[in-house]
């Protein structure tokens, strides 16, 4: 009996000594990097190309054995070409509470999938995202330094003005094992992004594309104003119209990617077409009607004026209800 005892009680020193020290280790926290941008200029922001330009300030701060900015990848670069690192410090640094620093300056071009479908309204959230691809988020994790991290205040971007900044933390699991059976398809690793809320100025939708619209749409009504029988001008007036908003349309669709939907704009002009192709056929009609040059004729024609001209007025007051579909 005192043999098992002992037996028993020697396993289990050896187990403590070897086998513990190994199920403890396997439950050691991931070790925390926190991570900080500032924002100093961003350029070629390109809708049409889903892309921008950012050049910033990147540090991280980290206590433990992993550097996590060694293997770090940008999710979102565009070009490696023009891509350009520089590190501000030779190597890690140590600060005076025993945690471990670095920093770089980041230039280079990034992608952003723009989504239109509140254009001009729309805002935008421009993000720089990154990841450690070697390290699993139980073994290391990025938190971002939310009292550093910030932006330049005289940073331009025309067209825009920057709302605030942001920061996003998740988990992201790759669908493969890359080819390596010791890989497993549950590993999750830790993404860290930065996000720039950007919006547009209310008088850019005014005065740059609603504005010109209005003035077309009002010439093309401007047709019932002129008398019957001038019948060539009151035809010509909403066809000119309809001719100018198809270039008013391209000016602005040049500048958009190639997208599946209608956006905001495009339910505008969809509205103010219907109501040019109403003036159209309004003058035709109205033409065929005072061909005989009759004082009746004309006085028929100016009532069919009158109501041309409420049933666009009326479609231009319930249009908001399209819009909002």
């Amino acid at each position: 009996m005192k043999k098992i005892i002992f037996c028993i009680y020697f396993f289990a020193i050896v187990f403590q000594s070897y086998g513990g020290d190994k199920l403890s280790t396997g439950n050691q926290p991931a070790q925390v990097a926190t991570v900080g941008v500032l924002f100093v200029n961003i350029t070629e922001l390109d809708m049409s190309d889903n892309s921008f330009n950012a050049d910033f300030y990147l540090w991280c701060r980290w206590n433990g054995s992993i550097d996590p900015l060694k293997n770090i990848e940008f999710s979102n670069l565009e070009e490696e070409w023009s891509f350009s690192d520089t590190d501000l410090h030779d190597s890690a640094i140590m600060l005076k509470d025993s945690v471990y620093y670095n920093s770089f300056h980041v230039h280079g071009k990034f992608t952003h999938n723009f989504k239109l479908h509140n254009y001009p309204f729309d805002k935008q959230q421009i993000s720089i995202k990154f990841k450690n691809s070697l390290y699993t988020d139980d073994q290391l994790v990025y938190a971002a330094d939310t009292a550093n991290s910030n932006f330049e205040p005289d940073i331009a971007i025309p067209g825009w003005k920057i709302e605030k900044l942001t920061f996003n933390s998740r988990k992201h699991k790759y669908t493969s094992n890359f080819g390596l059976p010791e890989n497993r398809n549950s590993d999750t690793y830790n993404n860290l992004s930065f996000s720039l809320t950007l919006s547009r100025p209310v008088q850019y939708f005014f005065w740059k594309l609603l504005l010109p619209v209005i003035i077309v749409l009002l010439s093309s009504l401007g047709s019932t104003v002129i008398h019957p029988k001038y019948i060539d001008a009151r035809i010509y007036a909403p066809f000119g119209a309809l001719l100018t908003t198809v270039f008013l349309e391209q000016s602005y669709s040049s500048k958009l990617p190639d997208i599946s939907y209608l956006i905001l704009l495009d339910k505008v002009y969809l509205v103010v077409y219907i109501a040019i192709l109403a003036g159209i056929f309004h003058a035709i009609y109205t033409a065929n009607i005072v061909n005989d040059g009759s004082d009746r004729s004309i006085e028929r024609v100016k009532y069919f004026d009158k109501i041309y001209v409420i049933i666009v007025t009326v479609m231009l007051l319930i249009s908001p209800l399209i819009f909002l579909l």
